[in-house]
């Protein structure tokens, strides 16, 4: 919304606010003038002042239907633009979620190290398995690579945050590799690469978001 529809409100209160001055005054003179045949009320009684305050309430209450109209018309492209956005946010909703469930599994991994707790690799092995399953995601990123609609540095930098995932889901298919090892690389994956791919994914749907509101 651009600054001057940010002021009707404003203005609409200003107008209000003189008509209301212009009708304390015109009553004060009209009541001074009844006694006085001045020049001044000579030219007093002359105007028609109930005029100028239909005037003003009448531009007051088209500066509030203005207001109304363009609040109307802002909600609904934000409307349109949360639609046009449902597939990349919920792409990228998908994988933050994704990111945190790998943290709590490197969490998890870690805490048994450090403590040199048993593992049961069994159970290891069963959740690697429901970790990877969900790491996908693959029909939700052909449609957004597939929409020409998207500006193509947002689907690059989908397609990087993605892989970013699909590295991890590569790493857990490893049968040969060991518990502590596949923690390892799977922690460098997450804490050097994944945020600033992540951030850059949200960085570029930030920037289309605000193409749209634009247009």
């Amino acid at each position: 919304m651009t600054n001057s529809m940010k002021n009707l409100p404003i203005l609409a209160g200003l107008s209000f606010g003189v008509a209301i001055l212009v009708i304390i005054a015109a009553i004060w003179t009209d009541a001074f003038c009844l006694s006085s045949g001045t020049g001044a009320c000579r030219v007093w009684r002359s105007v028609q002042w109930e005029s100028i305050v239909a005037g003003a309430l009448g531009l007051m209450g088209g500066l509030f239907v203005i207001y109304g109209t363009q609040r109307q018309i802002q909600a609904q492209r934000e409307d349109m633009v949360s639609a046009r956005m449902q597939d990349v946010m919920g792409l990228y909703e998908r994988i933050k979620e994704n990111i945190a469930d790998i943290q709590t599994f490197i969490e998890a991994r870690t805490d048994e190290q450090k403590n040199d707790l048993e593992v049961d690799l069994k159970d290891v092995k069963s959740h690697w398995n429901n970790l990877r399953s969900s790491l996908d995601h693959e029909t939700l990123h052909h449609r957004v690579q597939s929409d020409p609609s998207y500006p193509p540095k947002l689907k690059r930098a989908c397609t990087e945050a993605r892989n970013s995932l699909i590295n991890i889901s590569q790493i857990l298919m490893s049968e040969e590799a060991s518990v502590w090892r596949t923690t390892t690389r799977i922690a460098y994956i997450l804490n050097e690469l994944s945020p600033n791919l992540i951030d850059a994914f949200k960085t570029e749907i930030d920037s289309y978001r605000k193409q749209l509101t634009r247009t």
